[in-house]
């Protein structure tokens, strides 16, 4: 993805995709009509789609097991041991694809061993666990290759880590790590 001159770029993480995809949130709703307003860039990873993938499938197994009847205890213990079939799956397809038509970000992933050392750096000296160090990571290392200048996620304690790794690393000022309010208050749509 080029570099567009005067233009900023947003990375999202699943979160805030998901709360955008399902309404969940008025703020992601202000983040993408900013970033339309101001024809700035949006990216994620590959791994959002596989994490949006889990969600469908989650969704989709815990929606067959209330009509079964089971009780909430039982879907909840079970939530992560999903039977779903090839219908299901279809289902989970048919809902990425039509997300993608919906939503069309770019999508930036680590692409060499500099990045995955990176990865295992950010996932060995903060309080992240694999999933979330991931987005952060590819968010950073396409802040260095100046594809990115905002992490855009819901999740504080994300938020906590990454802006703590930041500044631990002296790399405060390469990548901004916003909050869709925070980012919907600092950059607010422009009007026509």
């Amino acid at each position: 993805m080029p570099k567009r001159k005067n233009k900023k770029t947003l990375y999202l993480d699943t979160n805030v995709i998901l709360d955008l995809l399902l309404k969940r949130s008025n703020e992601a709703v202000v983040l993408v009509e900013s970033v339309k307003s101001r024809r700035w860039g949006v990216i994620t990873s590959t791994l959002s789609l596989v994490e949006m993938s889990d969600w469908k499938k989650r969704d989709l197994f815990m929606r067959n097991k209330v009509e079964l009847f089971w009780s909430m205890d039982s879907i909840l213990s079970k939530k992560n041991e999903t039977d779903l079939g090839e219908n299901e799956f279809r289902k989970v397809e048919k809902w990425l694809l039509d997300s993608a038509v919906s939503f069309k970000p770019d999508y930036y992933d680590l692409a060499d061993a500099a990045g995955w050392l990176k990865l295992r750096e950010i996932s060995t000296s903060t309080n992240l666990l694999a999933k979330d160090a991931m987005q952060f990571c590819t968010a950073l290392i396409a802040a260095l290759n100046g594809k990115c200048n905002f992490f855009v996620t819901s999740d504080g304690n994300l938020i906590k880590e990454a802006k703590g790794y930041l500044r631990k690393n002296r790399l405060k000022g390469k990548l901004d790590v916003l909050t869709p309010r925070e980012f919907a208050k600092l950059y607010p749509p422009h009007r026509n």
